[in-house]
């Protein structure tokens, strides 16, 4: 926060800020999680994509798919 601010209303910012949460996780994880999503959410968007993972580090190694 700018100096001086001790709550974010008397910085300017909004209470309203769009938030994105991913979950990364099998397939039939995700499905057996969208029933509770559900009953968790009033409104909203959300996607579901296949992805490729890698994992970056300096003992890391992997081939690109």
């Amino acid at each position: 926060m700018p100096a001086g601010c001790t709550r974010p209303r008397s910085c300017g910012l909004s209470e309203d800020l769009p938030l994105i949460i991913e979950i990364v996780d099998t397939e039939a994880k995700i499905k057996d999680f969208l029933p509770i999503l559900d009953s968790m959410m009033t409104s909203g968007l959300v996607t579901l994509e296949k992805v490729q993972v890698l994992q970056y580090g300096e003992d890391v190694k992997h081939q690109p798919a």
